[in-house]
């Protein structure tokens, strides 16, 4: 290698950023092109390392170069498809980043802009991943990726990005053990669906599995929902119930919304994971009981045990071993992978499986631009969101093909907020703040988040209780508790019953909306989500 190049691999290298995990060594990463969409589905998700970089040489993409490869794989394939040019699309490193050059006739859209002259990419950008289509019909990520590990069990997860697979590791090193463990993530990451993994990878596969909403239970009957109760035990017990850890012996139960636990409940899980006891309500003796305890929350629990919220003994019971979800947006190499994974089922559900084959033929119903749009967007709902999105898609393009994803399918109002000159959420929370936060950016930043409470605190940098305060002083921020049973039931059928989709037409959080249903004796979807939130009132 000249003394040029090797100047250049310098630079580049300056550039990279260490990976590291835990019980992992700390290793480098290389810029990378993965497959976000492609018209032969089965191809999403492949993914091409750029090593000529590393040399400081040009790495180029053509119809016939690079070769792209399946996770796993050992050998691979380039995009091979006609809407690829034969030319180049050049890519270069410049000292501060990487440089993409296209020549004549390649039809290249960057980050939703037409590539028309050469542009320069941070490292940061990079980092977070760049979005490429190509000829409208593949759309791909550059972003970086370090060397290929051995693969993992998939453990039922769908996605193969780096953040995914230190997920699954974390589930292989404590699966087989009985400590208690702890699932922190943003609402909508998969905590259950980790739960699960852990439960059906441990020697407790084929015994029970008993999935807890802590924030569902009205913390009246919470003690009798979790230990039980003998005939008698109350008013109206006129037959005995042998509660959730009961109905969970030999087996694990999942615990979601810790955070939610009332106090005085807090104190009696506390003594059940110290004995292995339970004490039904109205009995003299006790229960022991063999339980694998995980619990989730999407609050910040160290937070909580400073104000006095949440009791620091739990906190360090339940803490046995600790998980943490990515968010989606830390995983964009995975939105192709599950939005065509979730997309084949929705289209299975309808019937209509087979037009998934169709997008590789001349009259393609989605185009990638489309999926270039999921990509670069931040997913505050999660892979939660993304399903959702995809149900919307299946059923949308049945009467033509897609083009574009309006706005609204995105079930954020962040671009309406930007359109209209509004402080987007993002703004708001990067801006230290000089004087009181009006109402009309707690009003973005609550739509940001979907209405959730904690979310939008965890993002404005503020307590869960001033939060609270705030709501109650604004007066363009209805409250849960002002809903009519007239317009709760009207928006239940216009949005089918998704109490998400209820809760961003209405404008509360839906935790908010689910406990002012049950107030109000409206009957709740079998399917609705594990609400959100501390507060009832919101």
């Amino acid at each position: 290698m000249d003394g040029g190049h090797r100047n250049h691999a310098d630079l580049l290298r300056s550039t990279l950023k260490p990976l590291t995990g835990r019980g992992a060594r700390a290793r480098f990463t290389v810029p990378s092109l993965t497959i976000l969409f492609h018209p032969h589905v089965e191809r999403v998700g492949e993914c091409a390392r750029l090593l000529a970089l590393l040399d400081g040489r040009e790495a180029t993409l053509t119809r016939f170069e690079p070769p792209f490869l399946a996770p796993g794989s050992s050998s691979g394939q380039p995009l091979g498809h006609r809407s690829v040019s034969r030319r180049k699309l050049r890519i270069l490193a410049n000292g501060r980043g990487l440089r993409l050059e296209r020549e004549a006739d390649f039809e290249v859209v960057v980050n939703g802009t037409p590539l028309d002259e050469p542009r320069d990419l941070s490292s940061d950008e990079i980092e977070q991943g760049v979005v490429i289509e190509i000829g409208g019909r593949i759309a791909l990520l550059l972003h970086q990726l370090g060397p290929p590990a051995a693969p993992l069990p998939h453990h039922g997860l769908v996605g193969d990005s780096e953040a995914l697979e230190r997920v699954r590791a974390d589930i292989g090193r404590v699966a087989p053990l009985t400590i208690p463990v702890l699932l922190r993530g943003e609402s909508g990451t998969g905590k259950e669906i980790v739960a699960r993994a852990i439960q059906q990878a441990s020697p407790r596969a084929r015994k029970p599995f008993v999935s807890v909403n802590m924030a569902a239970i009205p913390p009246a009957i919470a003690a009798s929902e979790l230990f039980g109760h003998t005939v008698g035990a109350f008013t109206g017990a006129s037959r005995g119930h042998p509660g959730y850890f009961a109905q969970a012996h030999g087996g694990t139960i999942f615990l979601d919304e810790i955070g939610e636990t009332p106090p005085e409940l807090q104190t009696m899980l506390l003594r059940v994971l110290e004995t292995q006891e339970t004490q039904p309500l109205g009995s003299t003796s006790c229960l022991k009981v063999d339980v694998r305890v995980i619990a989730a929350t999407e609050s910040d629990l160290d937070s909580d045990v400073l104000t006095g919220q949440f009791r620091e003994s739990l906190l360090h019971r339940l803490a046995g071993y600790q998980i943490a979800l990515p968010p989606l947006r830390e995983r964009r190499d995975d939105v192709g992978r599950l939005f065509v994974h979730r997309l084949a089922a929705e289209l299975e559900s309808i019937g209509e499986r087979e037009r998934l084959s169709q997008l590789a033929g001349p009259d393609p119903w989605l185009s990638a631009s489309v999926v270039g749009t999921l990509a670069r967007h931040d997913w505050p709902g999660n892979v939660r969101q993304l399903c959702n999105v995809a149900r919307h898609i299946a059923i949308a393009s049945r009467d033509g093909p897609l083009e574009a994803l309006p706005p609204a399918m995105l079930g954020t109002r962040a671009a309406t907020a930007c359109a209209s000159g509004m402080p987007t959420a993002k703004a708001i929370d990067q801006h230290r703040r000089t004087e009181p936060m009006t109402d009309g950016e707690l009003l973005v930043a609550l739509r940001a988040n979907g209405w959730r409470t904690s979310a939008t605190a965890r993002q404005m940098g503020i307590s869960r209780t001033t939060l609270y305060k705030l709501i109650d002083h604004s007066e363009s921020i209805r409250k849960a508790k002002d809903l009519s049973p007239e317009e709760i039931l009207r928006s239940r059928v216009e949005c089918g019953g998704d109490v998400e989709a209820i809760a961003t037409m209405l404008e509360v959080s839906p935790r908010g909306l689910l406990l002012r249903m049950r107030e109000l004796h409206i009957e709740q979807p079998e399917t609705a989500p594990p609400p959100a939130g501390r507060r009832s009132r919101y």
